[in-house]
C-alpha cells in the first residue's frame, strides 16, 4: 500500500537517520518516499525467504525482525535488527538469493522499495544512485558475517 502524506514524512525522517541514505538530499528522501509502500506483519510472519531474489529493500519502521540462517543443517537465530534498521539490500542491488530468513519476531511494519523504483530514482538523479551504492559498500564492508559461509559461497 502506497504512504500517504504524514507517512511520507515519518519516511523522510526515519531514512535520513541510517547509512544507506547519509549524504542524501532532502528531495531525494522525498521523491524516494513517495515511490516507497509500507506493510505490516504479524509476529512470526516470514517476510523474507533464504534463496528468494527478492529486489526489495526493507526498512523497519516498527518492531523488530530475526534473521535465521541454515547452519550445520538447523536453523540458527544469527542477528536481530530493531527499528529502525534496514534490510535485503543484498538481494536487491545484486539481484542474488537472499542469505538468510527473514521473519518478524513481534508485529513489525515496514517501508518497502522495489527495485524498479530505485532504478527510476536513480535514472532521474544519477548522483542519488551512485551515492546509494557508495554508502551499501560501506555498510558492506562494517557489517560482521551473519554465520560461517556454507560449502559453495564465496
Amino acid at each position: 500500500m502506497k504512504l500517504k502524506p504524514d507517512q511520507e514524512q515519518n519516511a523522510v525522517a526515519v531514512m535520513k537517520g541510517l547509512k544507506l541514505f547519509a549524504g542524501c538530499s532532502e528531495a531525494q528522501l522525498k521523491a524516494m518516499a513517495s515511490r516507497l509502500d509500507v506493510q505490516s506483519f504479524a509476529k512470526t510472519k516470514v517476510i523474507i525467504m533464504e534463496q528468494e531474489i527478492s529486489k526489495t529493500l526493507y526498512v523497519l519502521i516498527q518492531g523488530t525482525v530475526g534473521i535465521w540462517r541454515r547452519t550445520g543443517g538447523e536453523k540458527k537465530l544469527v542477528a536481530t535488527l530493531q527499528a529502525p534498521d534496514f534490510f535485503g539490500e543484498g538481494s536487491m542491488f545484486s539481484e542474488a538469493p537472499a542469505n538468510a530468513l527473514v521473519k518478524a519476531q513481534d508485529d513489525c511494519q515496514l517501508l518497502m522499495l522495489a527495485r524498479p523504483a530505485f532504478d527510476q530514482l536513480a535514472q532521474n538523479d544519477a548522483t542519488f544512485g551512485l551515492l546509494i551504492e557508495k554508502n551499501m559498500e560501506e555498510i558492506q564492508e562494517q557489517r560482521p558475517p551473519l554465520a560461517q559461509k556454507r560449502e559453495g559461497e564465496t
